[in-house]
């Protein structure tokens, strides 16, 4: 019968299947004494031994019962032949555990494929009680050995693939189940089962006696972790290392078992394992990460006193060694005795070094040495202060996390892991903390420091982690920013983060950035129990991240910013935090005090898309803390942030700002919805709904649902419920001051959404707007009419396919708002209990001339007319006679303002086409003929009577007049055939102001002389022979003389005829550019959009003086001028010639100085009223505009001509031009804009090194070629730099030295200017100054000496406020803003008159330079030049437009006298919308 399992005899007989007989005690010493290599040979026969007996052995042993483990190791301490001592003369037996030993030993060594199960075996045998007790014996650490080496197959093998350049290699994963060299060949099954079963010895076992087997565990299950081959594999390898905590012993070795468990895992945790970062992370970094987090917060878990420092031991005068406690050896001589030298210096220093020491008790009763205050300051070590002993135990979770932060790698995938790592880590401490009990109390409650002793501890170079006591007398810090640091580990480490968060290494403040934000946000989880605490953590980060906001780092202001926004809106919350942070923010006097505006200012003009965009959730984080607070009500809170500035955001050149925008003023206008919040959310939110990039759109689009559309939709639905409201009363407040920009934007939102919804509106939207309809009918005064309303009805009208807006609806609003005040207008009213019936209403009379509302009711007819002219289509035949019927009596009379004959004239035309279609149009041809010579017949006798020679007065009435001259020109676009000589005559008459009544000249209102201009530019253009007799008539009327109005319409009348003829109007083109440089702001605006429109279509060339005139529009006082140029700049002329700034750059230069002395650039000869000579900060503004849209290789060609042409001339040996003598002449201003080109920040191109940030934002290149971007650009950087490095010696270096000398000969006042000249252009070549400067050594030492006093004074001004950092740190040039300056003092006529011009005098704002350089760095205008437009500017029009595509000139809007003229209108012939008034007040 077969022993039983687990019983002693089946064991006994296991054992006696694997012993050879012929193991002797060489074989034991071999053992004992031979190193682990990859093969040995113990002089022993392992061939019996199979797999089977060996997995018999485990089993067998493993099931022992421990009343028969004594037994067995009796039986194992004797010898196989069963004689236990030796005979005479021959060896002395080998027990059978020695002999088992070195038969498991040999199969470890020598058999691959038994290796997994030998080592099974040898585990099981160290696992069997008693084994303790024969320790000494059983452990072998060669066998150890062995059976972990075993175990590297599961290993995963890192291949190189590919090169990225000469530092770094991309690698690979070792494809599963290959082999690594040098392993021993187990199969990864076998082994993976080894690994198990070694794992779960350790968990039974101890082997806290074996030193050595510690570490080696510790190291092959660290490999194991770094380099799995698999999950499972990662996965055991964590557990084993954990087992190896755990039973390592006391509380001393635990923590001596977990740091080096840490340290080895921490590899993992950075996924550094090849000590290089990979452009994609590889699967097996990933897997060990996640292993190694698994380890420590087990770690953390079952081990909490791991989160307790131990108390730092006192320095002592000779360092011990770390493990075995005895002294270091001091050094020696190399005959092995100490020096007499030795041992004297070291008495006197241990003699001074006591003599100086102060000792500090610890509350433990320990010592600590610590030098004098007054040693310290003088920069004398006075101790010696030793480390202390076993210190990477002190603290091991806060070491880690510290290390993690410290050695993350520079790559933001890798430091975003990271930070997520400690935050993942210190969560879990701050837990372990909470529920063992050791969290610390509430800030001030036995957690006072000792002021005193903790300032002399701290400048000692020794952290006071534990309090410190000397004496009785304690004193409290009071610092809320700095409270006592506590004992928790969340504390401590917060000591290490705000020490990092102005570490000079750029990478270490962005990851230390990065974790105070994530901290903040998940502050909840690392802080327990009351509010107070977690406040008093927030308090802590705030002040440190609000410096942190002017780093020289994007990523790390944008990232300082949402920390600030998070902390400001836990604090909100708080019921203590509310109350501190509303002093902190209020009083200035405050010791912490935040300027939150000037933060959001300095983030809102930052020079990175990623600074502007965190600007805007910084905003929308803070909005909900205002509107909280009791202080700010809804007008405070609006006017709290610049809203211009929050307004340009919108007008960002980066898509993700410019969407953030859309959101941020949306939740501005739902928290103040005031008027100027309402205007800011029509100017910055409408616009985008015609942005470039379709994302933005979308974003737009949305915004106006939520804040327009739905809204209707559910005051209408409440209006249908309770009939007493009003649904007028439901128009959302940006409805309410919609202008024309902002009604085509409306118009052309509806229409996008329509076509995202597949072509429909929201049925609830219609509802609304035909309620507010009928509403008005009831009536409501002209003035309550809602003009958005109509709008938006007008565009729903315009779609195709079936209208939902009745026809009836509309006709009865165009005939109740066209009668005359005491007639009754009959109507259809539908009720729902009643059913239809009629009801008459007293008209409104819009057309009247003394209507009250006049401009609100012209825009709304306007609305109405063009509505009507949309639905005339299904209208019945007996409604169409009849509308036309009253429209052509409105036009005969010449009642209707001349705002509205247009609209009249379209509808007219409109029905007459559908009467036609329907062939009812020859019943009334003789009616129509009839009408039109009567009408003919009464404006030919209206414009005889005023023109008559004859005596008394004329009694035309002046709107009359305006309108029949209107008319006449619709007509005269219509039909040629009207165009009379007579006709041309009397209008001509009245435009050129030639009226004589007894022999006197009478002048004719502005307004009518405008209203003829137009006529006669209609005439015009269907007459050719008309043109060419009149056109200079139109050219003399520009002049400055003439009233607005009539050159203003003049002027559209020439762009008008450029179109038709354009080799007739092209000489005039010079006269029509004059305009650009009016006194009149409008009429600036005008000849911007008119010349525009002729350059887009290529009617004109933009050269010449038409580019140097267009270009000095760009430095125009008006905000509107300035952005509609610069639109067509960026939208237009520069996508048609990219390098149309740098070949003209020199010419630009002299024409607006006024200069010209440079023979081959005379663009200032006929521009001398263009010129800026004494208006230097306008001059920069178009030099930044010009460089903002120019690449690298442009500014570098622009920088040779600078060099080679202008300062060249001056040094010319042949052809020499005078060095000027003064500032102020014209080549003293070219001189110096020069210069200041050269030197400024805008033209610097640096490829030697690099700006402060650059770093980072190569680093953050995503995705797989993200590296080799990073490697390819330096490689490029390397060899630009080389190229500059010999252009600036050969070519630039040369011009200014010589130039330099000719200025000290003559005693030039640019001297000064120059040699600031040169020390920027060199600041980069600052280690190579002798080279570059042709070995002058005494320029070379004053240009380092200047560039040595620069860098002082900037740090001593960055110690006094870091507020006053300029954003662009890394680079020291001034602006050109900055640079160049107008004279306050000094105004500049544009022409030679005594009296100023606004455009000479007025400087915008932002083209001043800061009062003092400590400001914000001026830099270039970050508006996106393609959202700048007006609406329809180089944007094709919307198709619902009927207007008939006829003169362009009946198109635009005609400028009248105020009073005479309606609103503007668009024109849509261009797309172009020429925003020209009806009088001097529109």
């Amino acid at each position: 019968m077969a022993p039983r399992a687990g019983s002693l005899e089946s064991s006994q007989a296991a054992v006696e299947a694997l012993l050879a007989g012929q193991v002797s005690q060489e074989s034991w010493r071999l053992l004992r004494e031979s190193s682990c290599s990859l093969s040995f040979d113990l002089q022993v026969d392992i061939e019996h031994v199979s797999s089977d007996s060996l997995r018999r052995l485990a089993k067998t042993i493993g099931k022992l019962h421990p009343d028969n483990a004594a037994a067995l190791w009796e039986w194992l301490a004797l010898p196989a032949s069963g004689e236990s001592r030796p005979k005479k003369g021959q060896p002395a037996p080998v027990p059978r555990v020695q002999e088992l030993l070195v038969v498991l030993g040999q199969v470890c060594g020598n058999a691959g494929n038994l290796v997994a199960a030998g080592g099974a075996a040898y585990l099981t045998l160290l696992a069997v009680p008693g084994a303790d007790q024969q320790w000494s014996t059983l452990f072998q650490s060669t066998i150890f050995r062995l059976i972990l080496r075993s175990l590297r197959c599961l290993r995963a093998e890192i291949k190189q693939r590919e090169k990225l350049n000469a530092d770094m290699e991309v690698e690979e994963e070792r494809p599963e189940g290959e082999a690594e060299e040098g392993s021993t060949g187990v199969p990864k099954e076998d082994a993976e089962e080894l690994l198990t079963r070694l794992v779960a010895f350790l968990r039974e076992r101890s082997m806290a006696s074996s030193a050595e087997g510690v570490a080696l565990a510790i190291q092959e299950l660290a490999e194991l972790l770094l380099r799995p081959s698999g999950d499972s594999v990662a996965r055991l390898a964590s557990e084993g290392l954990a087992a190896l905590v755990a039973t390592a012993g006391g509380q001393a070795d635990v923590r001596r078992a977990a740091a080096a468990v840490i340290r080895a895992a921490m590899p993992g945790i950075l996924m550094m394992q090849e000590r290089s970062a990979f452009a994609s992370i590889p699967r097996v970094m990933t897997q060990s990460r996640t292993a190694a987090l698994r380890l420590v917060r087990s770690l953390i878990c079952d081990h909490p006193q791991l989160l307790t420092p131990q108390a730092p031991t006192a320095p002592c005068l000779e360092e011990e060694a770390e493990m075995g406690g005895q002294p270091v050896k001091k050094k020696r001589r190399g005959d092995g005795k100490e020096t007499v030298a030795d041992k004297d210096d070291e008495a006197e220093e241990t003699a001074a070094a006591e003599s100086d020491k102060k000792v500090l008790e610890l509350p433990d009763g320990q010592q600590l040495v610590v030098a004098e205050k007054d040693d310290v300051h003088d920069g004398e070590k006075k101790a010696r202060r030793k480390r202390p002993k076993a210190c990477a135990k002190d603290d091991p979770i806060v070491a880690l996390l510290e290390l993690l932060c410290v050695l993350s790698p520079d790559r933001s995938e890798y430091r975003n892991l990271s930070a997520d790592a400690v935050l993942s880590l210190l969560c879990e401490a701050a837990a372990a903390e909470w529920k063992a009990g050791m969290e610390p109390k509430e800030p001030g409650e036995n957690s006072a420091v000792p002021l005193a002793d903790a300032m002399e501890v701290e400048e000692a170079g020794v952290a006071p982690a534990l309090p410190i006591c000397e004496g009785e007398e304690q004193v409290v810090v009071a610092n809320p920013l700095a409270p006592p640091p506590p004992r928790g580990t969340v504390s401590r480490f917060a000591n290490f983060l705000e020490q990092i968060l102005g570490s000079e290494r750029v990478s270490l403040r962005v990851l230390a950035t990065e974790v105070a934000v994530m901290s903040l946000e998940r502050s909840g989880q690392l802080v327990k129990g009351p509010g107070s605490a977690r406040s008093a953590l927030v308090k802590r980060f705030l002040s440190s991240l609000v410096h942190r906001c002017t780093d020289a780092v994007p990523s790390v202001r944008s990232r300082a910013l949402g920390g600030v926004a998070t902390a400001v809106q836990f604090l909100s919350r708080q019921s203590d935090g509310a109350s501190w942070l509303e002093a902190l923010m209020a009083d200035s006097s405050h010791a912490h005090y935040v300027d939150l505006k000037s933060l959001f200012r300095l983030a809102a003009t930052d020079e990175k898309p990623m600074v502007r965009r965190a600007s805007l959730g910084f905003f929308d984080a803070l909005l909900p803390v205002l509107q909280g607070s009791t202080r700010f009500d809804e007008k405070a809170i609006a006017h709290f942030f610049e809203l211009e500035l929050v307004g340009s955001l919108s007008a960002d050149e980066s898509v993700l700002v410019r969407k953030a925008s859309v959101s941020s003023m949306a939740l501005l206008l739902r928290s103040c919805p005031i008027p100027a919040v309402c205007q800011l959310w029509i100017s910055s939110v409408l616009p985008l709904l015609l942005d470039v990039e379709q994302t933005v759109v979308e974003r737009a689009l949305d915004e106006l649902e939520a804040a327009v559309l739905n809204p209707l939709s559910e005051h209408a639905a409440a209006c249908a419920k309770d009939p007493s409201k009003s649904p007028v009363a439901g128009l959302p407040p940006v409805l309410g001051s919609l202008d024309s920009d902002a009604m085509e934007y409306l118009q052309r939102g509806l229409r996008a959404l329509s076509k995202r919804n597949e072509g429909k509106l929201p049925s609830r939207l219609v509802e609304a707007l035909i309620q507010m309809v009928t509403q008005c009918l009831r009536p409501l005064p002209l003035a309550e009419w809602p003009l958005a309303a109509w709008s938006m009805l007008e565009e729903i009208t315009a779609f195709d396919g079936v209208s939902p807006v009745s026809f009836d609806l509309v006709l009865s609003a165009w005939n109740l708002f066209s009668s005359p005040p005491g007639r009754k207008v009959q109507r259809r009213h539908n009720s729902k209990s009643q059913g239809t019936d009629i009801v008459s209403t007293a008209g409104l009379g819009g057309l009247a001339a003394g209507c009250a509302a006049r401009g609100q009711a012209e825009l709304v007819g306007g609305k109405i007319l063009r509505t009507l002219e949309n639905l005339v289509h299904t209208a019945p035949q007996e409604q169409l006679v009849e509308l036309s019927s009253s429209l052509c009596s409105s036009l005969a009379s010449f009642d209707a303002p001349t705002a509205l004959i247009r609209g009249i004239t379209s509808v007219v035309e409109q029905v007459e086409k559908i009467l036609k279609a329907k062939k009812c149009c020859k019943e009334r041809e003789a009616e129509r003929v009839a009408w039109r010579a009567a009408f003919l017949k009464s404006g030919q006798s209206m414009l005889s009577e005023y023109v008559r020679h004859g005596p008394g007065e004329s009694r035309a009435d002046e709107r009359q007049l305006c309108a029949c001259l209107f008319t006449l020109g619709e007509f005269a676009m219509v039909d040629p055939s009207i165009i009379s000589e007579s006709i041309v005559n009397q209008v001509q008459t009245i435009a050129t102001n030639t009226i004589w009544r007894d022999g006197a000249r009478v002048d004719t209102p502005p307004a009518a002389r405008g209203q003829a201009f137009a006529a006669l530019g209609k005439f015009c253009l269907r007459k050719d022979a008309l043109a060419k007799k009149t056109l200079e008539l139109f050219v003399l009327h520009l002049n400055s003389g003439e009233s607005f109005v009539v050159r203003n319409n003049a002027l559209i009348v020439l762009g008008d005829l450029c179109v038709h003829y354009t080799s007739l109007v092209d000489r005039f083109v010079p006269c029509m550019t004059d305009l650009l440089r009016d006194e009149n702001e409008l009429l600036r605006k005008q000849a911007s959009m008119i010349l525009a429109s002729l350059l887009a279509e290529d009617f004109i060339k933009f050269r010449g003086s038409i580019m140097l005139r267009f270009l000095y529009v760009l430095s125009d006082p008006s905000d509107t001028v300035r952005s509609l140029v610069e639109s067509v700049f960026a939208r237009i002329l520069c996508s048609r010639n990219t390098t149309m700034f740098s070949q003209n750059f020199l010419d630009i230069i002299c024409a607006l100085n006024g200069w010209s002395g440079l023979a081959a650039f005379q663009g200032a000869m006929g521009n001398d009223d263009f010129s800026l000579q004494k208006a230097p900060s306008r001059r920069a503004a178009i030099y930044r505009f010009m460089l903002a849209n120019m690449s690298n290789d442009q500014k570098f060609s622009v920088c040779a001509q600078i060099v080679t042409t202008l300062l060249a001339a001056f040094i010319d040996a042949e052809e020499r031009t005078e060095l000027p003598q003064t500032v102020g002449e014209p080549a003293g201003q070219a001189l110096r804009d020069g210069l200041a080109l050269l030197s400024c920040k805008e033209m610097r191109i640096c490829f030697s090194t690099q700006k402060a940030g650059q770093d980072e934002e190569l680093g953050d290149a995503e995705g797989a070629n993200g590296e080799a971007t990073k490697a390819g650009a330096e490689a490029a950087r390397g060899v630009l730099s080389s190229i500059l490095k010999r252009n600036m010696c050969e070519n630039i270096v040369p011009v200014l030295i010589q130039l330099k000398s000719l200025m000290e000969a003559k005693h030039s006042p640019f001297l000064r200017q120059l040699r600031h000249c040169l020390r920027e252009i060199l600041r980069d070549f600052k280690d190579d100054l002798q080279v570059m400067l042709a070995g002058d050594q005494q320029l070379a030492s004053e240009i380092a000496f200047d560039l040595q006093e620069e860098e002082g004074d900037k740090g001593e001004s960055i110690a006094k406020s870091v507020m006053a950092l300029q954003l662009g740190g890394a680079s020291r040039r001034q602006s050109l803003g900055t640079m160049m300056k107008t004279p306050m003092a000094a105004p500049t006529p544009i022409a030679a008159t005594p009296i100023a011009t606004p455009i000479a005098d007025a400087c915008p704002p932002e083209f001043e330079s800061p009062k003092s350089n400590a400001g914000v760095a001026s830099s270039m205008p970050k508006a996106r030049r393609s959202t700048g437009l007006t609406p329809g500017c180089a944007t094709p029009t919307p198709a619902r437009s009927k207007a008939t595509p006829q003169l362009p000139i009946s198109e635009q809007k005609l400028a009248v006298e105020s009073g005479d003229m309606g609103p503007p209108s668009r024109m849509r012939t261009r797309g172009k919308s020429h925003e020209v008034t009806a009088g001097a007040g529109a």
